[in-house]
């Protein structure tokens, strides 16, 4: 029997605590936000304080936390860093678990992610797959390698029809995936009362994770504004240059781009460095993520006002508008760079990790070699169906069965079945 620790992930935490009650191990937690304790039986909990006001320093910032989103978009600063590095630190000593789970997202998770690797502890994140569709991966650390797959195998056939409905893309990751009216209005009461915990953990003292109600307000009316100036600005018509290189916006905060995007994910940088690669009759056509948010900052408008080789893209433009308008994409580790090699739209990517290691012709390792990939080499970041299904079978095999989610934005991940899957791999992997 494993000592098996998980980490506290707000609303996520019901999820892992259900599963977690499948799994025949010696179950742990470490909490930072207390509203979102687990309840069921389990051998013991840290719940990691808040820090008094003496508590509060100045200390080095450790090169985990560099995008920590409290401090970058809540104002949230990191004189709490040293308190909760050292508390980290007593939880695992006092526990010493075999095995970590938890995710890459925020700050705590981040510390204990960086104790464990200096202890020699096996921190894994489980974590929903692009594609297909309904299958998760566990990663390794805060990395996209992959520390277990299930193995799994498709018939020919199967994967080859797969592959299809992605070129023509009739398959979306379940992110991208529309839903009814009915389901709309549903997820907007969930949202609600996802916010309404959220904001009453704030009450009670967690400001690390969580911008006040005020700071939050004024977050979200700032970005209706910039998208609104984004409107204004946006053109139908790419830049008066002879080609345009593609790079759609990723959302932010998201550890997409922040943790595994590392170094690439000041994506204001990332477009300025474009514009830098690029020969003066190149330009760059900057699509917005349907669910944009505080990647679209003032310096990015700024940007776009002056530069007349940028163009931001109207905001109802089309991905398949977007491809082929210009000569190709530029991603950082945005799904556009794994759907290339499907045959769907040209892509080079900076940061998929599967791409570097199996299908080098999809990555670049510089911003200046995925521009000169785009313009100087036509057959790069071209996928065609064989390289898709070859793609496809290495995603199966990496990845298990089983979606993970909040409860309270999809239900169906408390389904029972959809438990034991998830509980089947994890057990699968702690004891391998």
């Amino acid at each position: 029997m494993a000592k098996v620790m998980f980490v506290e992930n707000r609303g996520k935490t019901r999820f892992w605590e259900a599963v977690a009650e499948r799994l025949q191990h010696d179950i742990q937690w470490i909490v930072q936000n207390p509203l979102y304790s687990p309840k069921s039986r389990h051998s013991a909990t840290e719940t990691l304080p808040f820090p008094a006001k003496k508590q509060l320093a100045e200390g080095e910032i450790p090169d985990i936390l560099v995008t920590d989103r409290g401090r970058q978009y809540f104002a949230a600063g990191g004189l709490h860093y040293q308190h909760y590095l050292d508390a980290v630190d007593r939880a695992l000593d006092r526990l010493r678990p075999d095995i970590v789970f938890g995710e890459a997202t925020l700050f705590h998770e981040l510390m204990v992610a960086r104790a464990c690797e200096i202890r020699g502890i096996r921190y894994l994140h489980p974590a929903m797959s692009r594609y297909p569709a309904g299958r998760f991966n566990v990663f390794q650390g805060i990395t996209q390698n992959t520390a277990l797959g299930s193995g799994d195998s498709w018939e020919e056939a199967a994967l080859a029809t797969y592959v299809d409905a992605i070129r023509t893309g009739s398959s979306l990751p379940s992110y991208m995936r529309a839903v009814t009216g009915r389901e709309l209005k549903l997820r907007a009461l969930r949202r609600y009362a996802g916010h309404a915990r959220v904001t009453a953990g704030w009450l009670v003292g967690e400001r690390y994770n969580t911008p006040s109600p005020a700071h939050k307000w004024q977050l979200s009316s700032t970005l209706r504004m910039r998208l609104g100036q984004w409107d204004a600005i946006a053109q139908d018509n790419l830049p008066r240059v002879d080609d345009a290189i593609l790079y759609p916006m990723q959302m932010q905060p998201e550890a997409n781009i922040d943790v595994w995007g590392r170094p690439y994910s000041n994506q204001l940088d990332v477009v300025r460095a474009i514009l830098h690669s690029s020969p003066s009759d190149v330009g760059v056509a900057i699509k917005a993520n349907p669910k944009a948010k505080y990647e679209v900052n003032e310096s990015l408008l700024e940007l776009a006002r002056s530069e007349p080789r940028l163009c931001l893209l109207p905001r109802d433009f089309s991905m398949a508008d977007a491809r082929s308008s210009t000569v190709g994409t530029l991603t950082v580790s945005g799904t556009a760079g794994l759907e290339a090699v499907f045959g769907l739209g040209r892509c080079i990517s900076l940061r998929h990790p599967i791409l570097q290691q199996e299908f080098p012709e999809f990555h670049a390792d510089s911003i200046d070699d995925a521009v000169n990939a785009l313009l100087r080499h036509p057959s790069a970041g071209v996928g065609n169906r064989a390289l898709g299904i070859k793609l496809l079978s290495r995603m199966v095999s990496e990845s298990f069965e089983g979606v993970i989610s909040e409860p309270l934005y999809d239900p169906h991940c408390m389904v029972p079945e959809n438990l034991d899957h998830v509980a089947n791999a994890l057990d699968s992997v702690i004891r391998a």
